[in-house]
């Protein structure tokens, strides 16, 4: 596991991170 699969990791995290917190807000204000 080489430098770029631990980025894109973190990044592919992150990004599901996004979308729940954006997913939980929308809900949230609906």
């Amino acid at each position: 596991m080489d430098a770029w699969d631990v980025w894109a990791t973190m990044v592919d995290d992150f990004v599901d991170w996004v979308v729940t917190s954006v997913v939980d807000i929308f809900a949230f204000l609906r």
